[in-house]
């Protein structure tokens, strides 16, 4: 899950502690969409709180 978000465009780092939290450090114009949309591509369920 860490190296998919790292993927997304304007992140500057990701921590995850499995299974279900993740801490993303990313530039301001990096949408959470698009974090969520690459955790589910990787295969990990995904929402926002």
């Amino acid at each position: 899950m860490r190296f998919a978000l790292k993927q997304v465009k304007g992140v500057h780092n990701a921590m995850v502690s499995m299974p279900d939290k993740a801490v993303v450090t990313a530039a301001d114009e990096v949408k959470i969409e698009d974090l969520i949309k690459a955790v589910k591509k990787a295969g990990f369920g995904a929402s926002a709180s």
